[in-house]
């Protein structure tokens, strides 16, 4: 039985975030520095690029919380699809009793 609907729609959801959350997790992994905020202005000297200590961490944990909660939304929309399947194969067996019944 193909997707469609609201399973489709959280199948979708699912993959993107995903994608999404694993992008930016490796972006916060690469990219995050610490930030002196208004010490910085006040310095009249270049104020040193430092990679944040915890920036794998924090990258980690974003990419971990987006595949749970992407592959929750995938699980719904599997369990969407199947009960949808179980309905059409119940219509289908109920169509052909009562063919078999008119019948006789």
């Amino acid at each position: 039985m193909e997707r469609e609907g609201m399973d489709k729609v959280l199948w979708q959801l699912g993959i993107a975030f995903i994608a999404i959350g694993t992008l930016v997790g490796l972006i916060i992994g690469f990219s995050l520095k610490i930030n002196f905020g208004a010490q910085a202005l006040m310095l009249d000297d270049e104020v040193p690029s430092i990679a944040h200590p915890y920036r794998w961490a924090y990258g980690g944990i974003t990419i971990g919380f987006s595949v749970f909660f992407g592959s929750v939304l995938l699980a719904l929309s599997e369990m969407i699809l199947k009960s949808r399947e179980k309905v059409h194969t119940f219509e289908q067996s109920m169509a052909n009793l009562k063919r078999l019944l008119k019948d006789n």
